[in-house]
């Protein structure tokens, strides 16, 4: 439930900065610190028992999905412009 707010629209927002980047994981860390079974596990273990990946991994895929979108997108209007 929290990844979801903290993925909105990461697109416009992504921060670049190493420190802010850390700050937004920091939440996913204590958020599966949440479950008692996982608590003393290191974070790297956590997820992958969870099967999460980074905020960061996840924001750079966005963004490549986001890329892929816009140039289909694109290609369409081009091809359709091209048409008689």
């Amino acid at each position: 439930m929290v990844r979801y707010h903290l993925d909105y629209c990461s697109s416009v927002w992504a921060p670049y900065r190493k420190g802010d980047i850390e700050a937004l994981e920091k939440v996913q860390r204590r958020a599966t610190k949440i479950l008692p079974s996982l608590k003393k596990l290191p974070y790297c273990e956590r997820q992958k028992i969870c099967q999460i990946p980074t905020l960061h991994y996840r924001r750079i895929r966005g963004d490549m999905i986001m890329m892929e979108n816009t140039t289909h997108v694109l290609h369409r209007l081009c091809l359709k412009e091209a048409l008689p």
